[in-house]
């Protein structure tokens, strides 16, 4: 069985994607993030995934800063395109802008001044390891990024599937205010992060940490007064900076799914959880509800079936609301009708109807019009259909009594062979008598 990613608690290991042909392991960080996608559930690597540069060396770019030291605008850097690219090997880099530069070995940072620094041009984008359903699932998040004095200051919007996180989203004070802070971190110990074993084998830089150390990692903002000084978390977990095109500072992404994606029940050997990749059926394509419904009696809803990609369909769940009530459930099984009992006293009433697949994923709701309850009770009359019996020279007669649980004036018809023979307006709760007259008998 599954249940909703929404179930999971915060911090919980999840794996998705794939990184230098493992899985990449992600913390819940928080649940309906204020700013972020509705309904969604917000992942952060659990460790430093990768070493490279936000930004590389611009050649041709007249500021001399950012010429010798990557450009630090998030807007076009280096480190988003390679994120959000599902390319493969030198094909994900695209110039930004006119003096734009790829993270090549001549524009990333020489270590001793010889050893470019994990220069990553020439590998896949990142979310080239994902699957088209990983891909599918990321949800597109708007995020904040400051913008250097140098440009005009303040900040301004991305859109992106996957992205660095701010120093609002982490807990530090940056110089602009970027989003607000993930539930995951609350002090400087929540954000030190160490580095995967991959992303230490994958690493040319003669300096890497111990993997039981923690490590730098970027953030997307950038310090206000420069053009190419970018804000990282350091190793302690406080705020520090260096220049863009700075190679030996870790990665460690974020992004957005839905709740409602599926994960296992329980986890891994690693104490992971797994994504199930199921489609929810289709909306039930319609809902009917009778146009007179009367309080005390019952009334029989239909609807119209759902369709399921995963060919897992398993019912329908139908709820009503009384008035200004609740939602109620009052049926779930496999037939596309059900009969639901309405109390009498009711002034309104309304249904509504979704489908369910055996992985528990659900539609959306198809919701009814609202029906006005007459209440108003039948009238009951004694007795039961029976055989009168034999008759000869006497004609028959039949005893009654109606009885109006609304103290309504009840009109009865009396009638032999389909012939009305009297119609009149009864004394209720008083015994009456149809009698046939012998012309009418015979």
């Amino acid at each position: 069985m599954a249940q909703k990613l929404s179930n999971l608690p915060l911090k919980s290991k999840v794996k998705f994607g794939k990184l230098y042909s493992k899985p990449i392991v992600w913390l819940v960080a928080d649940k309906n993030h204020n700013g972020y996608p509705s309904n969604s559930v917000t992942l952060v690597t659990e460790k430093i995934i990768k070493m490279l540069c936000f930004d590389a060396k611009e050649p041709s770019n007249s500021i001399s800063v950012c010429k010798n030291h990557g450009n630090n605008r998030y807007r076009y850097s280096n480190i988003r395109q390679w994120l959000n690219s599902s390319e493969g090997a030198n094909s994900w880099y695209i110039g930004q802008h006119s003096t734009d530069a790829p993270p090549s070995e001549e524009n990333v940072y020489k270590h001793n001044d010889y050893l470019a620094v994990n220069p990553y041009q020439s590998i896949a984008g990142f979310l080239n390891n994902f699957t088209t359903k990983e891909r599918n699932a990321l949800l597109s998040t708007t995020i904040t990024v400051g913008k250097s004095d140098t440009i005009g200051g303040g900040t301004e919007t991305c859109i992106d599937k996957i992205f660095p996180l701010s120093c609002t989203e982490v807990g530090l004070t940056g110089d602009h205010v970027c989003g607000s802070k993930l539930a995951v971190f609350s002090d400087d110990a929540s954000r030190i992060a160490k580095i995967t074993t991959e992303c230490k084998i994958n690493s040319n830089y003669t300096n890497n940490p111990s993997l039981s150390a923690g490590w730098y990692w970027w953030l997307r903002d950038i310090v206000a007064s420069s053009p190419c000084n970018t804000r990282y978390v350091y190793s302690n977990g406080t705020l520090s900076w260096n220049n863009a095109y700075n190679g030996y500072i870790g990665l460690r992404p974020a992004c957005n799914l839905s709740s409602d994606l599926l994960v296992s029940d329980s986890t891994d050997s690693d104490g992971c959880y797994t994504i199930i990749y199921n489609s929810a059926p289709t909306t039930p394509s319609s809902i009917t509800v009778p146009t007179t419904v009367i309080g005390g009696q019952s009334v029989t809803v239909s609807w119209g079936a759902s369709t399921d990609s995963d060919s897992n369909l398993s019912g329908y769940i139908l709820e009503r609301k009384a008035d200004s009530g609740a939602w109620t459930q009052v049926y779930k099984g496999s037939s596309r009708s059900a009969t639901v009992s309405i109390t009498y006293g009711w002034n309104s009433v309304q249904f509504r109807v979704k489908a369910y697949d055996s992985q528990a994923a659900e539609s959306s709701y198809r919701t009814s019009d609202t029906r006005t309850v007459t209440n108003n009770r039948t009238p009951a009359i004694s007795g039961s259909n029976s055989n009168l019996g034999s008759f000869s020279e006497t004609s028959p007669s039949y005893s009654y009594t109606v009885t109006d649980a609304d103290g309504d004036a009840v009109t009865v018809v009396e009638t032999l062979d389909g012939k009305t023979k009297r119609s009149y307006t009864v004394t209720l709760g008083t015994e009456n008598t149809f009698t046939l007259s012998s012309e009418a008998w015979q």
